[in-house]
């Protein structure tokens, strides 16, 4: 059992599935995380890719997001992801969509709808550029809007040309950055 480090829902656990399909984002990981996004995090529309079990979006729910969205690919994965949402919140306000990445994304764009904050903790091993290219190019992410990734400090990911690096941690075999659309920093906007 893994559980909930803040707000609402603190101390709540979620469900996992069982083997190696999903590696859960640490706790002290989870805390720097959201330390970092700081106040961004309350009423923020939150795309949580890549959902597992659907801890990082769980998480920001309970800081105060007021919508998060989960993508999740597999789909034994997903049904434990469904579980999970209902035992804390409503599903019709924290829609699943089991698909790929990429599909989801152009979905949730089609719909008109643009994130405030992005979290990404994909598997080690898989190529997120291609997924990091369909978020700087269809501006689903709004200008003043975070992307937070979550790799192994080993990972060597090409981030591309319209996000800015703002902030970049490790934390043991865990690195976590953060990227915004540069078109927010060429209208001025202060960066903390």
């Amino acid at each position: 059992m893994i559980r909930i480090t803040g707000g609402e829902f603190k101390g709540r656990s979620l469900k996992l599935p069982k083997g190696l399909k999903v590696r859960p984002t640490r706790s002290m990981v989870r805390e720097a995380i959201f330390d970092m996004l700081g106040p961004r995090i309350m009423e923020a529309t939150v795309l949580d890719l890549f959902s597992g079990s659907g801890l990082l979006g769980l998480e920001a729910k309970s800081r105060g997001a007021k919508q998060v969205f989960f993508v999740e690919q597999d789909k034994t994965t997903c049904k434990i992801l469904k579980n999970n949402i209902i035992s804390f919140t409503q599903l019709h306000e924290n829609p699943i969509l089991c698909s790929t990445a990429n599909k989801a994304v152009k979905q949730l764009l089609q719909a008109g709808i643009r994130f405030d904050i992005v979290l990404m903790d994909p598997p080690y091993d898989l190529n997120i550029n291609p997924v990091l290219n369909t978020l700087s190019s269809t501006g689903i992410v709004k200008p003043k809007g975070w992307v937070v990734v979550e790799r192994s400090r080993l990972s060597l990911d090409i981030m591309p040309e319209n996000f800015a690096e703002i902030k970049k941690k490790t934390y043991g075999y865990t690195r976590v950055t953060i990227l915004q659309p540069i078109n927010s920093q060429a209208k001025g906007e202060e960066i903390p």
